[in-house]
């Protein structure tokens, strides 16, 4: 007992009074069973997946009719880039979701240009052929911002990134 117990004749028990145990609902028997939400997701982005038409493994569109050398110098990104996209590990309607909102809320008055970055699909299995990857081409095939698009080649002459021209965003459109 410390000083000030002994001092006031009363204990931290005599305090608080009668402590009564904390009483826990039953568990449903089919707690457990139901599977997490992430994984009924994932569930649902491999069936999105199988559906996709498979493309190529680069890309280089060109809508806005931009000269050769703009184009060779977004494939070795010798230009400045202004926004850097990172997806690897998003789930492809994530990601998806994410570039749509982010090209529609663009907020540039000149053209810009923006470094997508999705990933080689090494890790995907075989008969995948990198979901992430094919998604993304067919978003910026398809986005009305979009001038034009070139996959940047690394050293392995492999493909996991993107440089994309992105249109300036007109008052009326704002």
């Amino acid at each position: 007992m410390s000083e000030a117990e002994r001092k006031s004749g009363e204990s931290f028990a005599d305090l608080i009074g009668k402590v009564d145990a904390i009483k826990t609902a039953a568990l449903s028997p089919a707690f457990g069973q139901r599977p997490k939400i992430r994984q009924e997701r994932r569930i649902a982005s491999q069936n999105s997946r199988l559906t996709q038409p498979q493309s190529a493994e680069f890309l280089a569109e060109n809508f806005a009719q931009l000269p050769p050398a703009e184009l060779r110098a977004m494939q070795s990104l010798h230009l400045r880039i202004v926004r850097e996209w990172d997806f690897h590990g998003y789930f492809v309607e994530d990601a998806r979701q994410l570039l749509t909102d982010a090209l529609d809320e663009r907020r540039n008055r000149q053209p810009e240009y923006w470094l997508i970055v999705h990933g080689k699909g090494r890790n995907s299995s075989p008969y995948d052929k990198a979901p992430l990857k094919n998604a993304i081409f067919e978003l910026l095939r398809t986005h009305q911002a979009v001038a034009a698009a070139v996959s940047v080649r690394d050293s392995d002459g492999k493909s996991g990134a993107v440089a994309v021209k992105v249109k300036a965003k007109s008052r009326r459109q704002s």
